[in-house]
């Protein structure tokens, strides 16, 4: 059936953000012991996170184009008509 298909669909989708939230959980961990323990970490933090940030918004952007890039397509499919020779 449609719905269990679309159900399965789901089920695989959380898990696999549910791993992703584990491992970006215990990355905060391991980041917050590391500024416990070495507090000169923090500035190499905040300079990986500018860099991470800054790569980001380039993503997201090129994202952004290939969507608007895909609309025109599918706007430019539409057929036009013809013009008339008379």
């Amino acid at each position: 059936m449609i719905t269990g298909e679309i159900l399965k669909l789901i089920n695989s989708k959380l898990k696999g953000i549910i791993w992703y939230l584990i491992i970006i959980g215990l990355l905060f961990f391991i980041l917050a012991v590391a500024i416990l323990l070495y507090p000169e970490v923090l500035q190499l933090v905040f300079i990986f996170t500018f860099f991470i940030i800054s790569f980001a918004a380039f993503l997201i952007a090129i994202k952004i184009n290939n969507i608007r890039e895909t609309f025109e397509k599918i706007l430019l499919f539409i057929p036009k008509k013809k013009k008339r020779k008379k």
